[in-house]
């Protein structure tokens, strides 16, 4: 299938899902060296589109940056989003396996990507509410686009959003949360009661509340180094334990062979004769 917008001629890759209200479909721009990719929201409801259309008209011209393009063709309304290979958050989340820093860090990334995304606060909610979160291999934060938007509201508020994103920010933390972990019982203390009115308020929260690297000492960066390089550390012990085995195998060998071990030899005979002077006389 493709889709010819006014500067882009899009071909279907994938669909993504298909419902009475919307399609979401995985398309490449046809003319774009190298390939571009792009998230299509096919729109069939008239009201539905009216309605979107309303709420970026409301939202201001800063949050129509955070589409490519929308069209009209036949019956239909499309807008057209960026596209990045999916990585789920709740999927890729190792949450035993990181630090309390990196788990604060990637709460931290998940608010700046709320409030850098552009998205007016009824699409922002449908992203923290349906999932559309995403983590790259480097803990940052990225949202996908592909709506059900049959679930639309255009009452939801900043308010809204920072109330979802701050219960979000606490399932995160969960495991964490022993100890003198401030930022988990801040945030769910005041995101249980709703007290966010704005993803600034709840930045400042976690960014103030957040655990502070301790002064460890060579000790503690010492064991910290060894913790992050354990594995070349023991592939090299690994390597070292090999030949020291190989070594003793050809002593013994040398030792029921021969009668003798020529490698102590260098030790055995060095210091008999200093120049000319013999040291056995």
């Amino acid at each position: 299938m493709v889709y010819k917008s006014g500067r882009l001629e899009l071909v279907s890759i994938r669909e993504v899902f298909c419902s009475s209200v919307n399609d979401v479909v995985i398309c490449k721009d046809r003319n774009a060296v190298p390939e571009i990719y792009y998230t299509l929201l096919i729109i069939k409801e008239h009201e539905v589109a009216k309605r979107l259309l309303q709420i970026y008209e409301s939202a201001g011209p800063e949050c129509r940056k955070s589409y490519i393009e929308c069209f009209a063709s036949g019956q239909q309304f499309y807008m057209v989003f960026p596209y990045q290979k999916e990585r789920p958050l709740e999927s890729f989340y190792m949450e035993t396996e990181y630090s309390l820093n990196t788990c604060e860090a990637i709460c931290m990334n998940l608010i700046v990507q709320c409030i850098a995304a552009r998205l007016p606060y009824p699409l922002l909610y449908l992203v923290l509410t349906q999932k559309q979160i995403h983590i790259a291999a480097d803990n940052t934060i990225y949202f996908s686009y592909q709506f059900h938007l049959d679930e639309l509201d255009e009452s939801r508020t900043e308010a809204h959003c920072a109330s979802v994103c701050a219960m979000m920010m606490i399932s995160l933390l969960e495991k964490k949360s022993a100890g003198k972990l401030v930022s988990y019982q801040l945030l769910k203390k005041k995101g249980m009661h709703g007290d966010y009115g704005t993803l600034t308020d709840l930045y400042r929260d976690a960014r103030m509340s957040a655990l502070r690297e301790e002064n460890v000492g060579i000790l503690g960066n010492g064991k910290r180094l060894f913790k992050k390089y354990q594995h070349i550390v023991l592939k090299l012990l690994l390597v070292i334990c090999i030949a020291m085995g190989i070594t003793a195998l050809i002593m013994i060998l040398s030792q029921l062979v021969l009668g003798d071990i020529p490698l102590m030899r260098i030790f055995v005979n060095t210091f008999k004769k200093i120049g000319t002077e013999s040291l056995l006389q």
